[in-house]
């Protein structure tokens, strides 16, 4: 299976050439006789299928329509009546050849996919299960991790114990610490060791953004837009309590800053 044939697919030309090489290795051909199915609707499999031969019928439950899908056409570009439980049952219509991996295999190249692609953000959100919980960083949890940095006596054990009482901040700050900005010869597992990576002023100001950053998420496209602009207000509304507090007696300019936000 040629990298060249897998960068038609929508979501899978955002992959590195070595990505894609993974992805071919860890992928298996189905090929189907015309009529024999692939899945039916309802199914809760845990893989992604992409045409790469021939044709496919896509029908729903109540059998109200049935789609033909044909290789290589524009509507064949991503996966096969994508989604959990499977809104449809799929057939083959003319003898077929399918790619199949596992959801989980191609969730995670996609997430470490190189670049910024909305194709790609957008398909993650809807792996989420809908009932699945993210957690928010807590504000409160921010100013305390805040204010032990600012207070300049407290070692990367303390500030690190701090962070590790909300998952989310220590995940993200961990992360970081692994990213190939501050990536050293070995990756980091414990937010102790992170916090020394980055040191602490970057902490302080990480820490801050994923708090308030991880509030403004929306998955519908208008409401997004909505949210970006009331984080580009904050921003300034921040900087604006920022400036002020440092000319205000008793008046902690970082905290006016987490406040503004």
């Amino acid at each position: 299976m040629e990298t060249e044939h897998l960068r038609q697919f929508e979501l899978l030309r955002h992959l590195s050439d070595q990505q894609l090489i993974v992805l071919a290795s860890k992928s298996t051909m189905l090929h189907l006789k015309p009529g024999e199915p692939l899945f039916d609707a309802g199914e809760t499999d845990p893989y992604e299928y992409y045409l790469m031969a021939g044709e496919v019928d896509i029908k729903p439950a109540d059998d109200s329509f049935v789609k033909t899908l044909t290789a290589n056409s524009p509507h064949a570009m991503g996966p096969v009546a994508r989604g959990r439980p499977r809104p449809y049952t799929v057939t083959a219509h003319s003898a077929a050849a399918l790619m199949r991996i596992e959801a989980e295999t191609l969730k995670s190249l996609l997430q470490d996919a190189p670049g910024d692609h909305y194709e790609v953000k957008k398909a993650l959100r809807q792996d989420q299960p809908e009932d699945k919980l993210v957690l928010p960083s807590l504000p409160e949890v921010a100013v305390k991790i805040r204010g032990l940095i600012d207070d300049g006596n407290n070692s990367a054990k303390v500030i690190a114990e701090a962070v590790n009482t909300d998952p989310a901040i220590a995940t993200k700050i961990i992360k970081a610490s692994n990213s190939p900005l501050f990536r050293g010869t070995r990756e980091f597992e414990t937010s102790m060791q992170a916090i020394v990576r980055l040191g602490m002023q970057t902490t302080k100001q990480l820490v801050t953004s994923f708090t308030l950053k991880e509030l403004f998420k929306a998955s519908h496209d208008t409401l997004k837009q909505h949210m970006d602009a009331l984080w580009q207000h904050s921003i300034e509304i921040a900087a604006v309590s920022y400036v002020l507090a440092k000319h205000m007696p008793k008046m902690d300019p970082e905290q006016a800053l987490l406040a503004g936000l």
